[in-house]
C-alpha cells in the first residue's frame, strides 16, 4: 500500500479491505520514516518497504548512499516488530548493472534482502548480489557443525565456543549461519538464473 505515514492509515486500508489482509506498507514521505515503529508494530503489516524516489523528491537526496539511514531505519522497525528483512526499491538506471550490484550489496550490508526489478536483466544481478558467496556458506557450514557439536545456541542453552582459528562462537552467531545456509539451500533449489 503506498503512500503509509501512520498506523492509522493502516487502520484505513484494514478497514476497506477487511480484517486478515496482511498489508504491505510502502513508506514516501519522512512522516511514514519518522512513524516507521508504530507502522511496523501494526498487527495488519506484514512487510516495509521505501517509496524512493518520493523521498528523494521531499528530502532532495542525491545518490543511492544517501538512503543508507532511511533504510537502516526500516530495518531495524522491521526486525523489532518481527517482520521479514525489507527489500529495496527498484534501481533505475536499467543500463548500470555494476551500479545495481554496488548498491544490492551496500543494501545487503545493512540487513536489506532482495530488491525490485524493472528490468529482466536486474533479476541475475540481484540474485547474485543477494547470494551468499562460496566462503560464507563454508564460514556458516563451519559454525553449525562446530556448534552441532558444542549444543552452541541449542535449547539446552549452550554456551559459547572458539573455533580452532580463533573465532568466537555463541548462539547469535549460530543463528546467523543457520540463516545464511538456508537461503543458500533455498537458492540452490530453485537454481541459478
Amino acid at each position: 500500500m503506498p503512500k503509509i505515514e501512520s498506523a492509522e492509515d493502516v487502520d484505513l486500508v484494514v478497514e476497506a479491505v477487511g480484517e486478515g489482509v496482511p498489508v504491505d506498507c510502502l513508506l514516501e514521505s519522512a512522516r511514514g520514516v519518522e512513524n516507521v515503529s508504530e507502522i511496523a508494530a501494526h498487527p495488519a503489516v506484514r512487510s516495509l518497504a521505501l517509496g524512493e524516489a518520493d523521498l528523494t523528491a521531499e528530502l532532495g537526496l542525491r545518490g543511492d548512499e544517501a538512503f543508507s539511514w532511511l533504510r537502516t531505519r526500516i530495518v531495524v522497525a522491521s526486525a523489532a516488530a518481527g517482520l521479514a528483512a525489507p527489500g529495496m526499491a527498484a534501481y533505475i538506471e536499467v543500463r548500470d548493472t555494476e551500479g545495481l550490484y554496488r548498491s544490492c550489496l551496500r543494501g545487503r550490508d545493512i540487513g536489506l534482502f532482495g530488491r525490485t526489478a524493472i528490468h529482466p536483466r536486474q533479476v541475475p544481478v540481484i540474485r547474485r548480489a543477494f547470494t551468499p558467496s562460496e566462503e560464507e556458506v563454508s564460514r556458516a557450514r563451519q559454525i553449525a557443525e562446530a556448534a552441532e557439536c558444542a549444543s552452541v545456541g541449542s535449547a539446552r542453552g549452550g554456551g559459547a565456543i572458539a573455533l580452532a582459528d580463533g573465532r568466537f562462537i555463541d548462539a547469535p552467531v549460530v543463528t546467523a549461519a543457520l540463516r545464511t545456509l538456508a537461503l543458500a539451500e533455498s537458492i540452490a533449489e530453485r537454481g541459478a538464473d
